[in-house]
């Protein structure tokens, strides 16, 4: 440690005596994105021609190790795994001088991990929980082995599923209970409670339906039922579609186009027998750069790098043999060029795109930077990317 700080009082010091001055000129902060339960490091990218610092508002589930070079640095977080059922948030706080900049950290729970807060079985049917694991794990049943299928011991990291079972009927009047419990790590335990209803029962296919578009999309859930029921909805935009299937345990529903940039939920509710089962919906927002239709790359740095066709009356394209594309806008009269690749054509919403931006003034590179991203929507001649960290936009005409 003492030798880092002299290692740094080398290098700042002449930097902090020739330009005499006690305030940034620059100072900008990536924004992280929000991380899993099981996240334990997390990177912020610091931009800055001064002497800074950063500090978390709650120590008790993270910390926070600096690296300092002469043009900024990064901020590494290193987080204990959430093992609540909900989200949690801390803020990252970054200073330099007399300017201070926040960043949210926002860590999902378990619940987001599993997909569900609990595991609920009727009669013999199988469930399965899949979820994504960076580190070893491992699972048991910790109450109710006397009526659960003994589960697969597993350990490993990556993509995984556990198949749950009851091994028989239950036929008693209300619900048994028992839960699985989970090792990550070697040390870190979360319990997932399980509960079997008795014989008359709904199921449904999940707790939770996320419709990640804006646009009007139809959908359906499954449901396992030994009742009849009714299906309501809470809100006006989600419609359950009538049909001839009910028997067939298929209910279809159409969302309305979410023309707002926040999210939004309702609430599906299905009902029988003295019973009844719901699912969440949640339909993202409008995201704002989709109201924006002139090509350019947007909030890149702080700025808005925006471009278009009258400012920079040259225009040139090029094409790479992985169908990649490079659109390359010239103005002479500024001596401006701006550079944009890493488009693949045929594109569609959802695909992963590298994008690289580049700007020239004079024939000197200015501006060079990089970001892995994805397409989030494509319209007649116009496609829009989305950073996946960050707040870069960018709106590439085809």
């Amino acid at each position: 440690m003492l030798k880092r700080l002299i290692q740094w009082g080398i290098l700042l010091l002449p930097m902090l005596v020739a330009c005499g001055k006690t305030e940034p000129t620059q100072f900008l902060v990536s924004t992280p994105g929000i991380t899993s339960a099981l996240t334990q490091t997390l990177s912020v990218n610091v931009t800055c021609d001064y002497i800074w610092k950063a500090t978390l508002t709650d120590h008790s589930w993270g910390t926070v190790s600096v690296e300092q070079t002469e043009t900024g640095g990064t901020v590494t977080l290193t987080l204990g795994f959430n093992t609540g059922a909900d989200e949690r948030r801390n803020t990252l706080i970054l200073t330099s001088g007399s300017q201070e900049i926040r960043r949210e950290i926002i860590q999902r729970g378990t619940t987001a991990l599993f997909g569900r807060e609990e595991v609920l079985l009727q009669g013999t049917i199988e469930q399965v929980i899949s979820f994504n694991s960076p580190v070893s794990w491992q699972v048991r049943i910790a109450e109710g082995a006397d009526w659960m299928v003994p589960l697969t011991q597993v350990s490993g990291t990556g993509a995984v599923s556990v198949t749950i079972a009851a091994q028989d009927e239950f036929i008693d009047v209300g619900e048994r209970t028992g839960a699985i419990e989970f090792t990550f790590a070697g040390n870190t335990v979360v319990s997932l409670p399980v509960r079997q209803g008795q014989t008359d029962t709904i199921l449904l296919s999940g707790s939770q339906v996320v419709l990640d578009t804006f646009d009007e999309e139809v959908f359906e859930i499954a449901t396992s039922y030994n009742v009849d029921y009714t299906v309501s909805v809470n809100r006006d935009w989600l419609q359950h579609v009538e049909t001839k299937a009910l028997k067939q345990g298929r209910e279809v529903f159409h969302a309305d186009a979410n023309e707002t940039p926040e999210d939004r939920t309702a609430t599906i509710t299905v009902s029988g027998g003295g019973i009844s089962s719901k699912v969440q919906v949640v339909q993202m927002g409008r995201d704002p750069i989709l109201t924006v239709t002139e090509p350019g790359a947007y909030g890149v740095g702080g700025e808005d790098y925006a471009y278009s066709e009258g400012a920079f009356p040259q225009l040139s394209r090029m094409y790479g043999p992985d169908g990649s594309f490079l659109t390359r806008l010239i103005n002479p009269e500024s001596g401006v060029m701006v550079q944009l690749s890493g488009f693949t054509l045929p594109s569609a919403k959802g695909d992963a795109v590298m994008v690289l931006l580049e700007i020239r003034r004079n024939g000197l590179l200015t501006f060079h930077r990089e970001w892995d991203a994805r397409v989030i929507y494509e319209n007649g001649d116009r496609m829009w990317v989305k950073a996946n960290s960050g707040d870069a936009r960018f709106v590439v005409k085809l």
